[in-house]
């Protein structure tokens, strides 16, 4: 699951995502972070689509990310 900071990492997401999967029975994930290396070929493919400006993720912020859905007893498969 991508998580894009102010998008996909709300607390309102997360909580979905979380429900989603114990009701589907899939108590296992694999968070990918956020990181902008992408925008640099925009540039380089002189590509027309907005560039996001978003930062990466610190390692603490993602941590916590990770331990919301681990407290829920979802398993993140790259923590």
């Amino acid at each position: 699951m991508p998580m894009v900071p102010g998008y996909t990492d709300t607390e309102e997401n997360i909580d979905a995502a979380i429900e989603l999967l114990k009701s589907i029975g899939h108590p296992k994930l694999h968070l990918l972070a956020y990181h902008n290396m992408g925008e640099v070929k925009i540039d380089i493919v002189q590509g027309k689509q907005p560039k996001l400006g978003l930062s990466r993720y610190t390692d603490e912020s993602f941590a916590a990310i990770t331990r919301k859905f681990e407290s829920a007893g979802i398993e993140v498969a790259n923590a």
